[in-house]
């Protein structure tokens, strides 16, 4: 499995266009790194 460090950040997440779940933009704040997979995990893996 190929994997990948997302390093701490802040962005802005949300959408004030988007559903109800989306609001409103606000800020978030990654304090610590973590790993992800690159590609997508299917049921059978």
């Amino acid at each position: 499995m190929k994997l990948r460090v997302v390093p701490p950040d802040t962005f802005m997440m949300g959408s004030e266009e988007g559903n109800a779940r989306q609001k409103p933009v606000h800020q978030v704040t990654l304090a610590k790194p973590f790993v992800i997979g690159v590609h997508e995990v299917i049921q059978d893996q």
